[in-house]
């Protein structure tokens, strides 16, 4: 039976992490590890976690507070060798049979390239009442589509021991979110599987570090705002260039082209309507790529 290692980043969680551990604990498939790393948490929560290492149900270190996607990144490279890995935020909860389901998918696909499962979430209040199913859209699964655009949270990553050796064998810098980096990564380099079909209750709350925006209009409003009226760097970018420096050797072919178009499109005007009416490099979305012609004739994105 192939082994799966479940990585849990927490930071003061005490008020929805008993119901993400048991959740977990209850999985259908039962050769599971949970390794847990605190982000210096000031509640109660370490003490929660004691309380389950005492039990033998996980594993927990503890560190100072470095953020999500370092920690979650130190969580990998510390991580013990398995078949399969998993992301675990603290508050989802996730349903009994999700890490069977993605095994399934998993266990179709070659072994030998970097493979990562992921699906649509199920979002829900802080009370675990149903709000909506996360977006169905017609995602082309392209690299150039996720320098744009990622479908699904690292909440729901189950991934193989390829795709972990990408987080694992540099020194990274700059890292907004393990999840994005992982996603580009994968579907880049090896393969990308997605779930239409939601086994997580993704929950929706005040402290949430990463959320789903329920107003497309609230949410592009906000984009307008920070795009225009803001010097903030745009983190995809960020993250562009730095998978060019760290991991461009490994690019080939037409992901290597939209990588140094997305890349170097500021150089020029000629290069900002390149990438402005590329193709590939487009969401699914027809609203953002509305933004992104904009943005990118601009040179803001």
């Amino acid at each position: 039976m192939k082994k799966i290692v479940v990585l849990m980043s927490t930071y003061n969680g005490e008020e929805y992490i008993k119901d993400q551990i048991e959740s977990i604990l209850s999985q259908t498939y039962n050769n599971l590890e949970l390794i847990v790393r605190d982000d210096g948490s000031t509640d109660s929560t370490k003490k929660i976690l004691e309380s389950y290492s005492l039990k033998g149900d996980l594993s927990w270190y503890s560190g100072e507070n470095i953020k999500p996607a370092l920690s979650f990144i130190n969580l990998v490279k510390k991580a013990p060798r398995a078949d399969y890995y998993a992301f675990s935020d603290q508050d989802d909860v996730w349903d009994s049979d999700k890490i069977e389901i993605a095994l399934d998918f998993l266990d179709k696909k070659q072994t030998n390239i970097p493979i990562l499962y992921c699906s649509t979430t199920r979002l829900v209040d802080k009370k675990l009442n149903v709000i909506r199913q996360s977006s169905k859209n017609n995602y082309r699964l392209t690299f150039g589509e996720s320098l744009v655009q990622i479908p699904s949270p690292g909440c729901t990553y189950v991934f193989n021991n390829k795709a972990r050796e990408l987080l694992h064998y540099q020194q990274l810098r700059d890292v907004y979110m393990h999840d994005a980096l992982l996603y580009k990564l994968v579907i880049g380099l090896g393969e990308v599987i997605f779930d239409k079909t939601p086994h997580i209750s993704y929950r929706q709350h005040e402290n949430n570090v990463v959320g789903n925006e329920r107003s497309i209009y609230k949410k592009n409003y906000k984009r307008f705002k920070r795009f225009f009226f803001t010097n903030e760097p745009n983190k995809k970018h960020i993250m562009a260039c730095q998978i060019k420096s760290t991991y461009g050797h490994l690019f080939i072919g037409e992901n290597f082209d939209s990588l140094e178009i997305f890349v170097g499109y500021r150089r020029s005007f000629i290069k900002r309507l390149r990438l402005a009416f590329n193709k590939d490099i487009k969401s699914a979305s027809k609203v953002t790529n509305v933004f992104l012609i904009i943005l990118s004739i601009l040179g803001k994105l």
